[in-house]
Order: C-alpha cells, then sequence, then structure tokens
C-alpha cells in the first residue's frame, strides 16, 4: 500500500483553465525514483544520480535501523 501511495503527487496549480478558475492542487502519478537492475549497478557502479540517491537512501534507512536494534 505504501508503495503505491508514493505514486499520488500533488503541486500548487497556477494554470487556469477555459474557464479562468484554477483548482488550488493538481493531483498526477508520480512514476518510479529507480529503474535499474542490480546487475549493471554491479558492473557499472552508482553510475546514474537516481541510483546514487537510491543506494544512499538505503543505507540511510539501514543505519538507522541498526540504531534503533541497539
Amino acid at each position: 500500500m505504501d508503495h503505491e501511495l508514493c505514486h499520488a503527487w500533488a503541486e500548487a496549480n497556477q494554470k487556469e483553465d477555459d474557464d479562468g478558475e484554477a483548482d488550488p492542487v493538481k493531483l498526477s502519478m508520480r512514476p518510479h525514483d529507480l529503474e535499474e537492475f542490480s546487475c549493471i549497478v554491479r558492473r557499472h557502479g552508482l553510475w546514474r544520480e537516481d541510483v546514487e540517491d537510491f543506494v544512499e537512501n538505503a543505507l540511510k534507512a539501514r543505519d538507522s535501523k541498526s540504531e534503533d536494534d541497539a
């Protein structure tokens, strides 16, 4: 469920419609942060910013969990 909710995206809407009105919020679907294979990372390392960000966040989560378990 958490994964699917991460696809939901909301942002302030400044664009007016044909009637001259603007909804305060624009809703859309957000794509995955990362589309990659682990074998590519093994061969080429953290070669893209999204791969590097994903690994950095995974390590932070692991470290945070380790501190909670201590």
